[in-house]
């Protein structure tokens, strides 16, 4: 027998909860070397920023209708904002917004 090359899939191997969100479900995160970013999946959305070694997240941009992907480079986070109204829900169309990490 062969033992899985992913430590999760190892007997005894466990994921570790990195972030927790209590407000609202997440809708997408983006890892670099130090943080993750992350998006709240109700609007009006905040966008996040949190050391991958836990503590205190920092809120990065707000009143976002909906967030649909993140990416990060060596200096900026990039995400897809839908304009989509309040009540009117989600278009799935709109722009790349993009922000200082």
């Amino acid at each position: 027998m062969t033992t899985p090359s992913d430590p999760e899939l190892r007997p005894g191997g466990s994921p570790t909860v990195v972030v927790t969100h209590d407000d609202d479900h997440l809708s997408a995160f983006a890892l670099d070397s130090s943080s993750v970013y992350y998006a709240e999946d109700a609007p009006p959305v905040d966008i996040f920023k949190r050391p991958r070694s836990g503590g205190t997240p920092t809120r990065l941009t707000g009143s976002q209708i909906y967030v649909w992907d993140m990416e990060v480079d060596e200096t900026s986070l990039y995400w897809i904002h839908d304009p989509g109204s309040l009540s009117g829900g989600a278009k799935k169309s709109g722009e790349i917004r993009k922000r200082a990490k």
